[in-house]
């Protein structure tokens, strides 16, 4: 048995590293510590293992012995906060804040009320490298240490009143069709530029502002929508209309009907030239039928008609 026990004593050592290397004790149970005249640097910590150790680095160093610098200002996100300017140094980094910003990593904001006089009893209020003086009532100004003129109403009901916050004047802003200081002079739309009016409507001049009349045919404020009158349905007997500017056309279907004026179309009357065709038309709004005295139509057969509403007194039929 102790023959035994020995030769396990001489085979542990081997199996665990070697000959000795790395155990001590009388059965070489005890690890010895590697790390007494270690070469860690920077603050690196020791950490032993078997007949070895390794350094457990500072986070501003790496590499086996932590030698090596590690360049905070490559590392995501930035260190510097608010955009400040990093700048790496060995062991470390420093911050550049810009105008607003301290502290190690620029994320302080600096209270600039601590220094700033805001007059009248106005509150301060604190920025980002700035501040801001919320006035009372009858006070204006970047301090608050003007009158606010704004209070007896100088600019017009119609413009927007402001005050200079350097010098305390009054800033009128003018709305379309007033200008002056206090915007109480009249724009003439009319005769600035070119006509406002559209389909050569006329334009009329107005305190701070102007009308269009328009012409024949158009509507809305700048004359610019042309009035269909078609919409009334003002062609009857199963006429067809036509729009058109300031008046509107009938295709009349059969002869035998009244115009406007009450008269027989027929297609003997005067023929005309419309819609680019050579055709005879009628005129008129293809309104009723009238009989004679033994029940039967004036004139002669149906043929196809065009009536208009701003034509001559007399009918023109068309033919094809």
């Amino acid at each position: 048995m102790g023959r035994h026990r020995g030769a396990l004593g001489l085979l542990l050592p081997l199996l665990l590293g070697g000959l000795g290397q790395g155990f001590g004790g009388k059965n070489w149970e005890i690890n010895v510590d590697d790390c007494p005249g270690h070469k860690c640097r920077n603050g690196g910590t020791c950490v032993d293992g078997v007949n070895t150790y390794s350094c457990r680095c500072a986070p501003e160093f790496t590499g086996q012995f932590c030698t090596e610098d590690v360049d905070e200002c490559r590392l995501q996100p930035n260190p510097c906060h608010n955009g400040g300017t990093c700048s790496n140094t060995h062991g470390g980094h420093t911050c550049v804040c810009v105008n607003g910003w301290t502290g190690k990593s620029c994320s302080e904001n600096i209270d600039d009320c601590a220094n700033a006089v805001c007059f009248n009893g106005a509150t301060c209020h604190d920025r980002v490298a700035s501040f801001y003086c919320e006035c009372p009532m009858g006070k204006t100004g970047l301090l608050c240490h003007l009158d606010d003129q704004c209070i007896r109403n100088p600019c017009h009901k119609k413009a927007i009143c402001d005050i200079n916050p350097v010098n305390g004047r009054v800033i009128c802003s003018c709305p379309p069709g007033l200008t002056g200081g206090a915007c109480d002079q009249d724009v003439d739309e009319c005769s600035i530029g070119a006509n406002p009016c559209e389909h050569f409507g006329k334009c009329v001049n107005t305190q701070g502002s102007f009308q269009c009349q328009c012409g024949k045919g158009y509507t809305g404020p700048r004359c610019q929508t042309d009035i269909n009158e078609c919409l009334s349905m003002p062609c009857q007997n199963n006429a067809s209309c036509v729009d058109r500017i300031g008046g509107f056309t009938c295709i009349c279907m059969s002869a035998g009907l009244l115009n406007t004026h009450g008269k027989i179309i027929t297609r003997t009357r005067t023929a005309r030239k419309i819609l680019g065709s050579k055709n005879k038309f009628y005129t008129g709004q293809c309104v009723s039928q009238r009989e004679d005295n033994d029940g039967a139509l004036e004139g002669d057969t149906a043929v196809p008609e065009v009536a208009s509403s701003d034509s001559g007194e007399s009918g023109e039929a068309v033919r094809n």
